[in-house]
């Protein structure tokens, strides 16, 4: 059809076509979803029409300046967005405010219209490439991962809403805070964490991976900005973009996995072939991080970050790690670091060691996957208590 191949390029378009198109619904969703400024030439019809209000709405807010007042005037939602208390709607939710931003989207916390329940509503970024056989993988991983998992420590998705074929978004639990922004707050302070604090913390995000590899899922993106903190002070473990079942026998996957600085020396080494013990790692330089206020091992390229971990380790040898050797992408000319070894994370937290901290860490915190401590033995480790 011409006409909507019109108003696909320039939405304000609709003002040149003749009556009967300018009246056809999809002809001035189109349009408007194009412009939102359209909307002024859509029949007055479409304009008071609730349904088709909020549909064109939800994708271009700017519609709103030319919406029947009265059904503004009625909807609370409408009339949110027109005061500036809201920044948009989205199918019964009203959108408050963007809490977050990511390569593969944004997040905004928003309101139930009807229940005024708060969520958050994950958006992903459109990507014609990466959509050209429809919502792409990593988005399609995380509902079927996340649609069945009801967990006190895993992020519930509550809904899933499908706007259009580009506009494809996850309804998730609302908490306020994540352990980066906890982290970031004491850090300005000038304090650490409370030790009683890192073991509830600790407990938390272990009955979460425990969960989680007892359905035979390595989460992979295991980093502070991707934990979340309630007002009751439990952690919720957020994104499984990264996220996959774990096949028997071990099959090659992706080196392209988790933030650098949590990122575990097998994968950094150039293992292709890894499992849980990943996430394992992962947690435990979660775990440094509270403990001592700063990253375990924040180099700025990957590099970087394997001299930090040989650092506190040591350099691989037949002794120390005798498989790592034999990876790709390690030298045998790298620099030959003897290892400050984990005890010396004491004399930033001396109440590691009485409270089971350090063991625990010495389990996280080791080269080989194969001695790494299991998120089932974890769980139980006396540190990971919840002290009132």
């Amino acid at each position: 059809m011409l006409a909507l191949g019109a108003v696909t390029a320039n939405g304000l378009c609709l003002e040149l076509l003749n009556e009967e198109f300018r009246t056809d619904r999809e002809v001035v969703q189109t349009a408007v979803f194009q412009e939102g400024a359209a909307m002024q030439f859509a029949p007055e019809t479409l304009r008071r029409d609730l349904a088709f209000v909020l549909t064109v709405v939800s994708q271009s807010p700017s519609a709103l300046e030319f919406v029947d007042k009265e059904l503004v005037a009625s909807h609370t939602g409408l009339s949110a967005v027109r005061s500036g208390e809201a920044i948009g709607l989205c199918g019964d939710y009203i959108l408050m405010e963007e809490i977050g931003k990511g390569v593969y989207g944004s997040v905004t916390r928003a309101r139930h219209t009807v229940s005024g329940e708060v969520v958050a509503i994950k958006k992903l970024h459109y990507d014609p490439e990466a959509w050209m056989d429809g919502v792409p993988a990593h988005a399609l991983r995380e509902v079927s991962l996340l649609r069945d998992f009801h967990h006190s420590n895993i992020v519930e998705l509550k809904d899933i809403l499908e706007i259009s074929l580009q506009d494809f978004r996850l309804v998730f639990e609302y908490l306020p805070n994540d352990l980066h922004m906890v982290l970031r707050n004491f850090r300005r302070k000038g304090e650490l964490m409370p030790i009683a604090q890192v073991q509830n913390y600790t407990a938390c995000l272990m009955a979460g991976i425990f969960a989680c590899h007892s359905r035979s899922l390595i989460h992979r993106d295991l980093k502070p900005q991707n934990v979340l903190v309630g007002h009751d002070g439990n952690l919720q473990i957020a994104d499984f973009g990264l996220a996959r079942v774990l096949a028997s026998p071990l099959r090659c996957y992706t080196l392209d996995i988790v933030t650098l600085w949590y990122r575990a020396p097998e994968i950094l080494l150039g293992a292709q072939r890894y499992g849980y013990e990943v996430d394992m790692w992962s947690v435990g330089c979660v775990i440094s991080e509270m403990a001592t206020g700063k990253p375990a091992f924040g180099g700025d390229s990957e590099i970087g970050t394997i001299f930090k971990i040989f650092a506190l380790l040591g350099t691989p040898n037949e002794n120390l790690w005798p498989e790592g050797t034999t990876l790709d992408h390690f030298k045998s000319r790298f620099p030959k670091f003897n290892g400050a070894g984990v005890e010396s994370l004491l004399e930033v937290q001396p109440a590691l060691d009485a409270t089971g901290g350090l063991d625990l860490l010495s389990k996280l915190l080791c080269f080989d996957p194969k001695v790494r401590v299991t998120s089932r033995r974890a769980n139980s480790h006396r540190f990971c208590v919840r002290i009132p």
